[in-house]
């Protein structure tokens, strides 16, 4: 890995991003299929040569290029992770990489007033489908509440539950009141995902004690499942934060979605763009935790 920099472009107008050589033919008549020059990156670069480091030249001026303006934007420059052959590199650069993936997954709770990329929302629901299930079977659903009108009938049946629980339990109404405000993120988060472990695959038992080690077990599969979501949301970029709520009240959110009685919800999750970059956690110190023999 070469311990060098390079001056990127971090913003770009009127100017195409990138030079793209697709259908174009090589010397030997060869067609060129996903060549793509970074050409905003490459202005940028040339105009560090000109200005330095140390000089104190805020701008270089470029002749001669005879730009179109085709509509791209810095944005356009950022390969998407499937594409990228070269994301992690040498294999120090893997195993930080893998380390920092799962660190990057932190609960965020501020999204930026931008589009969720669905193809990526997508994309994370199946990499988390990759998680253990007992049996071989595949237990675990994520559904996406998109409908509006659903979406917010779903959330005022769960919020008229909690709220009937709070005041059941003789809470005074400015405690109420908090605990229900923090029911918002999920009206504010761009978009919302739930999870749920249904019955698919699970054996059955004649004693209580078998039962309830199977169902046990079908639930913490759900929470690898989970926990697989927000690590895959976070290596797509997207901001995410699991709310248990639904667990709560399982038969409004079965009504709600009219879904199936084996329909078991294992948490919300609010998904979007973060307001601000995350950084990744700090790891616990090694051992921490651990009970070893």
């Amino acid at each position: 890995m070469a311990r060098r920099q390079t001056d990127v472009a971090i913003g770009a107008a009127g100017v195409p991003v990138l030079h793209r050589y697709e259908g174009s033919h090589d010397a030997e008549g060869n067609e060129l299929l996903v060549t793509e020059v970074a050409l905003a990156d490459e202005l940028a670069a040339a105009a560090d040569l000109v200005k330095g480091k140390l000089g104190g030249l805020p701008v270089a001026v470029v002749r001669g290029l005879r730009p179109v303006d085709d509509g791209s934007t810095a944005r356009d420059l950022v390969r998407p992770l499937d594409e990228d052959m070269f994301w992690l590199g040498t294999d120090e650069a893997i195993a930080r990489g893998r380390r920092e993936a799962v660190l990057l997954r932190r609960s965020v709770r501020d999204f930026a007033d931008e589009p969720v990329d669905a193809d990526a929302l997508r994309r994370a629901v199946g990499v988390a489908l990759t998680a253990p299930a007992p049996h071989h079977s595949t237990p675990i659903r994520f559904a996406w509440v998109r409908d509006p009108g659903r979406r917010t009938a779903l959330l005022d049946a769960m919020a008229a539950r909690w709220q009937e629980h709070l005041e059941a339990d003789g809470r005074p109404p400015d405690e109420v009141g908090r605990r229900m405000r923090r029911g918002d993120l999920l009206r504010r988060a761009p978009e919302l995902v739930l999870a749920f472990r249904t019955g698919d695959g699970m054996h059955a038992y004649p004693d209580d004690a078998r039962r309830v080690g199977e169902r046990t077990m079908f639930t913490v599969a759900g929470g690898a499942a989970v926990q697989s979501l927000l690590v895959a949301l976070a290596a797509e970029g997207l901001g995410s934060c699991w709310v248990g709520s639904t667990i709560f009240a399982p038969d409004v959110v079965r009504a709600a979605l009219d879904l199936p009685p084996d329909w078991q919800p294992l948490g919300a999750v609010a998904v979007g763009v973060p307001a601000e970059p995350p950084v990744p956690r700090s790891p616990r110190e090694p051992g921490a935790g651990l009970v070893e023999w």
